[in-house]
């Protein structure tokens, strides 16, 4: 849900992984020049440790676990209007070099969905389970069954 509150703000998404060493992560909150800095109770120390490492520094939050979702089910819908500069920036695996931002927007993440469609047969009914992190690039292609789920996919009839 996170990932989606950020699209839906027109906001670029920076996944993260926790197991990477602060350096690491200090250098693509630099790089990016993220401006928020989302972290979970349980990770709350490293955060704040990457924070404090110093150089470009993001506003800390800390978000508080949810337990329970919404009570009511609503259909999202994003506003066009506003859609125009979000998205998604992984970072590549560095080996011949420093990592390097690379980012999605939400056109590409829209057509990417849009393939998945056509390409995959996906219906309103389909689920996925996803188990690897949103930094890993393959998750890139199957985070859009959550755009493809939100809007994309006919509705019946």
């Amino acid at each position: 849900m996170t990932f989606l509150s950020i699209l839906s703000h027109d906001a670029i998404a920076v996944p993260l992984a926790h197991a990477h060493p602060i350096n690491e992560l200090r250098y693509i909150l630099e790089d990016s020049k993220a401006l928020l800095f989302l972290s979970t109770e349980k990770f709350r120390e490293k955060a704040e440790d990457v924070v404090k490492a110093g150089g470009h520094t993001p506003k800390l939050k800390i978000l508080s676990k949810v337990d329970k979702g919404a009570e009511l089910q609503e259909h999202v819908r994003f506003n066009s209007e506003t859609m125009e500069n979000g998205g998604l920036m992984l970072y590549t695996s560095g080996t011949t070099n420093r990592p390097k931002g690379v980012v999605l927007s939400m056109s590409n993440m829209i057509a990417q969905a849009q393939s998945l469609i056509e390409a995959w047969k996906y219906s309103p009914s389909d689920l996925l389970l996803h188990v690897l992190p949103l930094h890993h690039i393959q998750v890139n292609r199957c985070c859009c069954h959550g755009l493809i789920r939100l809007e994309l996919t006919p509705k019946p009839g």
